[in-house]
């Protein structure tokens, strides 16, 4: 799974600049900037309210997703699915590394 985690970690970066780039187009002040590089998303999320914008809020949320994944990854726990905790399916995995659900769980979702 070592393919998951570098794939995992590539699309963490180029996410981290596109939500710099974005809270830049929006004028955000370099404090702001500074808490995205230190603490990421988290330690923005408190002021994304004061920049309701669907691309940045897109990027944080698609983040968000890439990071837990990641910790899965640490923990031993990726590819289980958060809802009924089996495997999730390769395939699901292939098309999205930072897939959360197996087909079951995420057909139940929607």
């Amino acid at each position: 799974m070592a393919d998951f985690g570098n794939l995992l970690s590539q699309e963490q970066l180029q996410l981290l600049v596109q939500i710099r780039a974005r809270l830049i187009e929006l004028g955000a002040p370099g404090t702001l900037l500074e808490l995205l590089n230190n603490q990421g998303t988290d330690g923005i999320s408190s002021f994304l309210p004061s920049y309701p914008d669907r691309q940045l809020y897109g990027l944080c949320d698609r983040l968000s997703k890439v990071e837990a994944a990641l910790c899965q990854l640490e923990l031993g726990l990726y590819g289980i699915c958060s809802d009924c905790e089996s495997e999730i399916e390769m395939e699901r995995l292939v098309k999205d590394p930072a897939e959360q659900r197996c087909a079951k769980c995420a057909a139940k979702s929607v």
